[in-house]
């Protein structure tokens, strides 16, 4: 009964109640494009649903938040889940200036792995790992 319960700790620990509380420079990773946010968004969030790992638990759903902001070129996708609170693990940021679009990742848990994949993915692969 114990384990469950430390895995859920640990698990919530990496995560934040609101974007806002990812959103801080020591929880940032970021990279830049030479492409528009439009086209890097559109990969991302096309791989990111292909990519999708199959929801650990039963209760609450996940969130996959996608906000564009076309007049000001930048757009953000907020992921987590929902059910017993909301947990926001994850938000990418991107901003375009001058066709050069910078991607910021805030995350506090495998930012390395998920930084490469955001890579991998704004070039254009489709590679889940």
């Amino acid at each position: 009964m114990r384990r469950p319960i430390l895995l859920m700790a640990v698990l919530l620990a990496g995560c934040a109640t609101s974007p806002k509380g990812l959103e801080r420079p020591e929880y940032a990773s970021v990279f830049t494009v030479d492409q528009g946010y439009q086209l890097t968004l559109k990969r991302i969030v096309a791989a990111t649903e292909e990519c999708r790992p199959v929801q650990l638990l039963p209760v609450g759903q996940l969130i996959n938040d996608v906000q564009n902001y076309n007049d000001l070129k930048e757009a953000r996708i907020v992921q987590g889940a929902s059910g017993v609170g909301t947990q926001i693990y994850k938000v990418i940021a991107l901003k375009e200036v001058e066709g050069v679009t910078t991607v910021t990742l805030y995350t506090k848990a495998r930012a390395g792995e998920t930084l490469a994949s955001l890579k991998k993915w704004a070039a254009g692969s489709t590679e889940c790992k």
